[in-house]
């Protein structure tokens, strides 16, 4: 009898936290895992679970990645064109151009938030040894795509610190996107030409 209750036991608990896991797992708790222990079934069942979870997270990173990367994709072009619009004076066409751009942009945050918004949280996970990424490399590229509108518009650019590796755990596309509402800010409240020959700006790592 001891031995028969051993051996229910030993089905009964793996059993147990394998259902508790996946009900976790299906609340949102993405870092739920589970012993790969018991009968062989068991363990088989729950080294299955185990790779389930992680593709699961892998995929919500992806998609993160991807919400970043539409933000990054369509700010930049859309912060371009309302500095652009800035600059067509007064009249019936410019004010409707410009309102226009801030409808555009409102929209475009709206479909980002709510993305964002909808998607499990992730808190805590991680992604690998691929997660984050080189600062100096995306300070470097994004400063690269903006020294063309400086250069436009009379502003020195300079870059500084930015020449040796410096990995962080951010996402690139999610740091390319914060440098770009920054940048954007510099030519947006920054005046084209002030009374200074130019105004410079720096970017770098520390």
């Amino acid at each position: 009898m001891a031995v028969a209750d051993r051996l229910g036991i030993r089905m009964v608990q793996p059993a147990q936290r394998l259902a508790g896991a996946a009900h976790d797992l299906g609340e949102g708790r993405l870092g739920t895992r589970v012993p790969e222990e018991g009968p062989t079934e068991l363990r088989s069942a729950a080294v299955a679970f185990n790779s389930m979870a992680d593709q699961v997270v892998q995929l919500l990173a992806n998609e993160r990645e991807l919400a970043a990367d539409l933000s990054h994709r369509l700010r930049t072009p859309l912060t371009v064109l309302r500095l652009n619009a800035a600059s067509l004076g007064e009249g019936p066409a410019a004010d409707q151009t410009r309102a226009a751009v801030e409808q555009l942009e409102h929209e475009v945050d709206t479909i980002i938030r709510t993305a964002r918004e909808q998607r499990p949280q992730t808190q805590g996970i991680q992604t690998g040894p691929g997660a984050g990424c080189d600062a100096s490399e995306v300070i470097r590229e994004r400063m690269g795509f903006w020294s063309a509108l400086a250069e436009d518009e009379g502003r020195e650019v300079r870059l500084a610190g930015v020449d040796r590796t410096v990995r962080i755990p951010v996402a690139r596309p999610e740091l390319a996107a914060a440098l770009d509402a920054l940048l954007g800010n510099v030519f947006r409240h920054t005046p084209r030409a002030p009374p200074s020959p130019s105004t410079s700006t720096t970017a770098g790592t520390r």
